[in-house]
């Protein structure tokens, strides 16, 4: 996040464990940006480097499997 342009660089970014989901653990992030227009480019970001870094440390997302069975 230090890197991102439209991030305030003088705001530690805050993590928080929210709640247990169905198949996931949930956290929120909370940080500042420089502008409000800015907003959906650095949530964009900030989540494909969360998606960088699970890859790098092999952390694999849950999701839920549906198994379908068809019958004649």
């Amino acid at each position: 996040m230090k890197k991102n342009p439209n991030i305030v660089k003088d705001f530690d970014p805050i993590a928080r464990f929210t709640n247990f989901g169905a198949s996931s653990l949930d956290f929120m992030v909370i940080y500042r940006i420089n502008s409000y227009p800015n907003h959906a480019q650095a949530s964009s970001d900030i989540r494909e480097e969360v998606l960088r870094l699970f890859r790098k440390n092999k952390i694999e997302i849950p999701y839920p499997i549906t198994t379908v069975k068809l019958q004649k």
